[in-house]
């Protein structure tokens, strides 16, 4: 009878244990149900709707990063930054964060206020937002670097944050080259005491601003390589290290980039490119 009594007793625990499993897989069911609505909401430009669906997911399961990291994904993808920001904020300080896939995220925000900014200026350079710039990206790059592995002990899953932080260096770079160009511009005839000094000024900007454009250009093209040798299929990284590396005018490093573009298989693009520059230069 005892013996009976204790099998009748496992059994109704399995079965307790089973249906507590089961309402909590249901629960977490549900809770992604949500969460896919509220992106499949965001593809579809509803803003208000993808919000609305979110901040349910939040009420039900507070402790859950992945509630707050699609918030910032949201406010990310209609420019809302500043609370992007917040929202991978939260999601940081959820226990069982995944803390590579937010902070590349938070990174991303800087850096897209960046680019979207480059965009506005093609007509007219205007020294505040070069400005604002280049701290953006700063400030992208200060995130991206805490997760990059030492030179050296890159694998394929580091592909995309090696590939971010060229890009980021890249436009870095390009921000570094308008904000010469704009100091020069401003270097002029002085005949005045204060006009020779702004212009004075100028010029310190001017080769400051120089100097950092090449340093920085060389600094992407680092990343493009490291990038070449996790993932060899980067076809427009490779291109971009290709016209990088032909705008320095450094034999050095036309050379190290050349050299890891033959080496790879693939890279049609990149490879014509650079038998088009020797093509030019052997040429009399």
């Amino acid at each position: 009878m005892k013996r009976k009594h204790a099998t009748i007793l496992v059994l109704l625990i399995v079965l307790a244990a089973a249906s507590t499993v089961g309402y909590l897989m249901y629960r977490r069911t549900q809770g992604e149900y949500l969460r896919g609505r509220a992106q499949l909401a965001m593809r579809a430009n509803k803003m208000g709707e993808a919000l609305a669906l979110i901040d349910q997911f939040i009420r039900k399961y507070p402790d859950r990063w992945r509630g707050y990291f699609t918030k910032g994904a949201i406010h990310a993808h209609f420019g809302e930054y500043d609370k992007a920001r917040a929202d991978y904020d939260n999601a940081l300080a959820r226990p069982e964060c995944d803390r590579r896939e937010v902070l590349l995220a938070k990174a991303r925000t800087w850096s897209m206020l960046a680019v979207k900014q480059l965009n506005s200026m093609r007509h007219k350079i205007r020294m505040d937002m070069l400005d604002s710039g280049v701290k953006q990206l700063q400030t992208s790059n200060k995130i991206l670097l805490t997760l990059l592995p030492a030179a050296g002990e890159d694998t394929p899953g580091d592909a995309e944050l090696i590939r971010r932080l060229a890009r980021n260096y890249e436009r870095l770079g390009l921000y570094y080259a308008m904000r010469t160009v704009r100091y020069q511009l401003n270097l002029g005839i002085s005949e005045t005491a204060d006009a020779i000094e702004r212009s004075e000024v100028n010029r310190r900007a001017f080769k400051e601003n120089e100097i950092a454009a090449q340093k920085t250009n060389s600094t992407a093209l680092t990343y493009f390589l490291r990038l070449l040798k996790v993932k060899p299929d980067s076809e427009n990284e490779a291109v971009a290290a290709m016209e990088l590396a032909m705008s320095q005018r450094d034999e050095a490093q036309l050379a190290a980039v050349a050299e890891v573009i033959e080496s790879i298989p693939e890279l049609a693009s990149a490879k014509s490119l650079l038998w088009m520059h020797q093509f030019y230069r052997a040429s009399p």
